[in-house]
């Protein structure tokens, strides 16, 4: 009773600190289109007009997007402002659903104590952390992939017609989230099938075989129901889609990816594999390499479980890697493995609490050297909120050495605060600003007396403020790299500084 009287107030706490903070974020480059693909999904689902089916984003799942409209609409939910708090709020409440679920997991595999070690993991990872409040897309990939994980146990374990229909709308909402989340789909059918065959007795066959069909025709009835783009041509639409997303090439661009810059449909195999590398809090990648060794060891001994977290982390970065898929903004398009990480983490963890249980003066030291690495974490999140997204761990040399070889902050979240400094120092009725990438987004989360002066302008000759996040700012090829930011000398306004490295500046335009 006490250790279920912990957990309870360790996610009551987490949850009153997202209710607290969640206002604190800006705008990141892709939430007005996402929110715009809602909007077109539920203009489409309550008749208004068509527009979805000519749609330039037709082809992106709106299985979390739809229902943000739903709730904005419902509330009556009018300034933009409040239009993105709400978006924001519900976007960590879905992460914080995520987390429960998580627990859940981790508790069934490795008990109570180091399941709840293992969500201080996922919630102290600076990165995802600060994406939980405004990637409705990644996070909402992240956390639909944990739910339906969490539906996977049992379902292959004692299959049901309730175990079924659950996994086939978890699965289905993942899928009609991002059409990446197909790639787990073979895991079900995988284990289940493996399942029945290696671990059941022959007279169970050929009902489990049975259920499995149920959940398929389920699993593809959720996917047309949750999609609404799916609805007037089930699978052709949904073939254009799949098509479109195995080697996305809508927008091309340029990363910066180990102090050069390469085009995204072009970045080399390592790529996700190195970003998760220098960006995940080092303690856990250590635990990480650890749990994955001892997993590989005992893989032919029964740990059903381990060798689906193995499989779920894994398997999407060899399909990835095969398809040549395109890769952008470091690796938030596969956060959604990152809970296998965690759990592999949570392996390790498992394999050195045994190594160690007669050594004690080992574990104290080993168990130090962890605590003083999480409290790195906790200082970095703690004393650059709301900037966690900007993390880079010790194998990378911090965020300084990383500011020469990696994008920073690409989704121009920091101008909001740029925007906010301008609006508090400047009483001018209208005030002209320049975006050096485009990302005006972050007039609209700022209250309407302070949104209505700001006028953006084409040109930065024709601005009297221009704010830089240092996208881009080296690649001179660029069609945004402009000589008359990047070399007329323009006095400083204000700084918005992470860890001390300047991340975005405010320009006095000359």
């Amino acid at each position: 009773m006490t250790g279920r009287f912990l957990v309870i107030v360790f996610f009551a706490c987490y949850f009153i600190l997202g209710v607290i903070i969640f206002g604190d974020y800006g705008l990141s480059w892709d939430e007005s289109t996402s929110r715009a693909n809602g909007v077109v999904s539920f203009q489409y689902v309550t008749r208004q007009n068509s527009d979805l089916l000519t749609y330039r984003d037709r082809d992106y799942g709106t299985a979390f997007e739809f229902p943000l409209v739903v709730v904005e609409k419902a509330l009556g939910v009018t300034t933009s402002q409040q239009i993105y708090y709400l978006r924001h709020f519900l976007t960590f409440f879905l992460f914080f659903t995520g987390a429960v679920f998580f627990y859940n997991i981790a508790s069934e595999r490795f008990g109570p104590s180091l399941a709840l070690m293992g969500v201080t993991f996922f919630i102290l990872s600076p990165r995802i952390f600060a994406d939980s409040f405004y990637n409705s897309k990644d996070i909402a990939l992240l956390s639909g992939m944990t739910i339906a994980v969490f539906t996977l146990i049992p379902f292959t374990k004692k299959p049901s017609l309730v175990r079924a229909a659950l996994h086939a709308i978890a699965r289905a909402f993942v899928v009609d989230i991002r059409l990446p989340g197909l790639i787990i789909l073979p895991i079900t059918l995988g284990f289940f099938i493996s399942d029945t065959f290696i671990l059941s007795a022959r007279r169970l066959w050929k009902p489990r075989i049975g259920m499995l069909f149920v959940f398929f025709f389920l699993f593809l009835g959720f996917v047309v129901l949750l999609w609404p783009y799916l609805w007037s041509n089930p699978i052709g639409n949904f073939m254009n889609a799949f098509s479109s997303f195995s080697r996305f090439l809508r927008l091309s661009d340029t990363v910066f990816y180990l102090g050069n810059y390469i085009p995204d449909k072009y970045v080399p195999w390592h790529y996700p594999l190195v970003w998760i590398g220098v960006s995940t809090p080092l303690l856990y990648i250590i635990l990480f390499v650890l749990g994955t060794g001892f997993t590989l060891r005992k893989i032919f001994a029964g740990y059903r479980t381990d060798l689906l977290f193995l499989v779920w982390f894994f398997g999407p970065l060899l399909m990835v890697t095969g398809l040549n898929s395109t890769l952008y903004d470091g690796w938030r398009q596969l956060y959604f493995i990152y809970p296998a990480l965690l759990l592999l983490s949570l392996v390790g963890v498992e394999g050195l609490l045994f190594y160690t249980k007669n050594r004690y003066q080992l574990r104290i030291f080993l168990m130090l050297l962890g605590v003083v690495n999480l409290l790195s974490v906790v200082r970095f999140m703690i004393f650059n909120h709301p900037y966690q997204n900007l993390y880079f761990n010790q194998l990378v040399g911090g965020l300084e050495k990383a500011k020469q070889q990696f994008d920073l902050d690409y989704w121009g979240l920091t101008f909001r605060q740029g925007l906010e400094y301008i609006a508090s120092a400047d009483s001018s009725a209208a005030i002209p600003v320049f975006f050096a990438h485009g990302h005006k987004n972050n007039i609209d989360i700022l209250r309407d007396e302070d949104k209505k002066r700001f006028v953006v302008v084409d040109r930065p000759q024709n601005a009297k403020y221009i704010l830089n996040n240092y996208r881009w700012y080296k690649d001179r090829n660029n069609y945004r790299w402009d000589p008359y930011i990047y070399t007329t000398l323009h006095p400083t306004f204000y700084n918005v500084t992470v860890d001390g490295v300047t991340v975005m500046t405010v320009l006095e335009a000359r």
